[in-house]
């Protein structure tokens, strides 16, 4: 009952957390969001802010999406962008793999100053069975001394529990794209 009580926690955290971040940029209206399509597929977002003193948008944060040949997320890469340089910098690297039954993001940050040096984070493995529901959860963060990844976390479900709002109509593609969006 406990563990189960910590999954319905993080899963309402995290639906909180995309909630509360849509309206913050609601609220301001500083910030201009430009999509860009490859068919069906999100290829790269890009986000626009207000400059006050120039009364234009200035570059703001980037994303861009790799898909594989199921035409699932691969790679995001987060960039921002750099007014000193007037360039994007490269934020994060979120990688996505797909096996049975195992979900897995991996995300590695890059150093300050570096286009594409990038040092390892985090690690999530969740557990999913064919409906997608949530089995059980493990996060990694990357431990440098040791060159190991460290267990921080681990949630098993007790019963069955939709991951992260998915239906049981969406298609494959539909559910992970609704997890990935999550997890930013």
């Amino acid at each position: 009952m406990k563990r189960e009580n910590v999954l319905i926690m993080f899963a309402a955290v995290v639906l909180f957390a995309m909630v509360g971040s849509n309206r913050i940029l609601a609220q301001k209206s500083n910030y201009v969001h430009h999509n860009e399509w490859d068919n069906e597929n999100l290829v790269s977002k890009t986000i626009y802010e207000h400059d006050k003193d120039h009364i234009t948008f200035v570059p703001y944060k980037k994303e861009e999406f790799i898909y594989d040949k199921n035409d699932r997320i691969q790679s995001r890469n987060v960039y921002y962008w750099s007014r000193m340089n007037s360039d994007w910098v490269m934020s994060a690297v979120y990688t996505y793999n797909y096996t049975d039954g195992i979900f897995m993001v991996e995300m590695s940050k890059c150093k300050p100053g570096y286009k594409k040096k990038q040092t390892k984070g985090m690690r999530c493995l969740y557990e999913i069975d064919d409906s997608w529901n949530l089995l059980s959860y493990k996060s990694y963060k990357w431990q440098e001394k040791g060159d190991l990844w460290v267990l921080i976390d681990e949630v098993v479900a007790q019963e069955s529990v939709s991951f992260l709002g998915t239906n049981k109509e969406d298609s494959e593609k539909d559910k992970i794209n609704k997890v990935i969006m999550a997890m930013k």
